[in-house]
């Protein structure tokens, strides 16, 4: 009996960290990329993540509405991803950065409209399947949303969990990355009714600065965790950690000065070939540039690494940073990785040489415990320049959403 409760005791330290979430969002707009950008519900392998969450739904009056034309039949085709995983776990997101704050200020107004809200919602979730839902409202009592939508957004958590609970649905939302942002959008309490929460720990600058600061540098994901630790209900297997598969570029000031840190011109950054956006370029089209000579340069003080080409910048990960984010996944005992999204990731892995989804593939086996153990890189020559250990700067403006293993669709 003592040999058996010990050799269970040696299996669970020598798994830690096995079992964690790799949650993965799918954007509903990424189908209309052109050529070797275009993604589909086709292209998503069922066994890579272990939730996937369908990006986005609206809120329309006090119920969900769909985004694209094409949204229920591909409802139809993620769901039916589970015949081939039934492990997987598929999830619905509603809102989004684009969505803004007036539909839900809107739903979200009385107890009665709340109470239509989970009715609805739930009616749609059980006839398409899905495992449950993410709210990502960007956010709560701000971008035009009064103070008391603060708290109507945890009575709607409140009222959502009592129905979804008991039905084995989750229920999660998206949350943002810096610490005033989140306690300025959310009462401290709301982590106690949901079952994860998808730390949206990138973004933390772009072109809409006047500075090349990174997208995602782990200092800054290390302090929103702390923080949010602090939270009641908070656990840290209720915390998931954002991981970008894109990065933000900049139009350095001047082209010598390359380092983090540097000035820049606070717009007119380079869009990707595929993806479209200025100031934007997804991870595979990063390797792109990389292929056509841009430098590569690895921050020792933020473990990320960034590009540049004349005055061209980009601040983005790499499997190496995104081996030691998820590493920081296990050393926290987070409750798993969340990516945004799988369609910036080298899916078809023609562009890194890493073979397919090389950055949530890293992640994935780090977490499981699978893959090799890093160590940040000593030996490298890193331009010198004072830089920010904390980005806590002007807000984005509006864009196309870049959210959440979560793996986004």
């Amino acid at each position: 009996m003592l040999f058996s409760l010990l050799s269970a005791l040696l299996f669970l330290t020598i798994n830690e960290g096995y079992g964690k979430r790799v949650l993965c969002y799918y954007t509903n707009w990424s189908g209309y990329r052109p050529s070797a950008g275009r993604f589909s519900v086709q292209d998503i392998d069922p066994n890579l993540c272990t939730h996937i969450i369908y990006s986005f739904a609206s809120v329309r009056g006090n119920g969900l509405g769909t985004t694209e034309g094409s949204d229920p039949e591909n409802y139809k085709q993620i769901i039916a991803l589970k015949e081939k995983n039934p492990d997987l776990k598929v999830m619905l997101a509603v809102g989004g950065w684009n969505h803004g704050s007036e539909p839900f200020t809107r739903m979200v107004a009385t107890e009665q409209s709340r109470q239509e809200f989970v009715e609805n919602s739930y009616n749609l979730i059980k006839q398409y399947g899905f495992d449950g839902l993410d709210l990502d409202w960007e956010y709560p009592a701000d971008r035009g949303s009064p103070p008391e939508d603060r708290q109507r957004f945890t009575q709607l958590v409140e009222q959502l969990s009592k129905k979804y609970k008991p039905e084995g649905l989750l229920l999660s939302a998206a949350t943002p990355a810096t610490p005033w942002r989140y306690d300025g959008s959310y009462e401290p309490e709301i982590c106690k009714h949901l079952d994860f929460i998808n730390m949206m720990t990138y973004d933390y600058t772009g072109q809409w600065e006047t500075i090349a600061g990174h997208n995602s540098p782990l200092t800054s994901q290390k302090q929103t965790v702390e923080h949010m630790l602090k939270k009641p209900g908070c656990t840290p297997d209720k915390l998931n950690l954002g991981m970008g598969a894109y990065g933000r570029t900049h139009q350095l000031a001047n082209p010598s000065a390359t380092a983090i840190g540097s000035p820049t011109l606070g717009g007119g950054a380079m869009a990707g070939a595929y993806t479209g956006e200025s100031g934007f370029m997804s991870y595979y089209e990063v390797c792109q540039k990389l292929k056509e000579g841009w430098k590569k340069e690895w921050s020792n003080q933020h473990k990320v690494p960034y590009a540049y080409s004349g005055s061209n910048w980009v601040g983005y990960d790499d499997t190496e940073s995104i081996a030691l984010k998820a590493e920081y996944v296990n050393e926290m005992n987070l409750g798993g990785a969340m990516f945004w999204t799988m369609d910036l990731d080298d899916f078809r892995g023609e562009q890194c040489g890493e073979g397919k989804y090389p950055l949530i593939n890293t992640a994935k086996d780090i977490v499981n415990g699978k893959g090799p153990s890093t160590k940040p890189p000593i030996t490298r020559t890193t331009p010198t320049m004072t830089t920010h250990t904390t980005y806590t700067t002007t807000p984005k403006p509006d864009q196309t959403d870049t959210a959440a293993v979560y793996c986004l669709y």
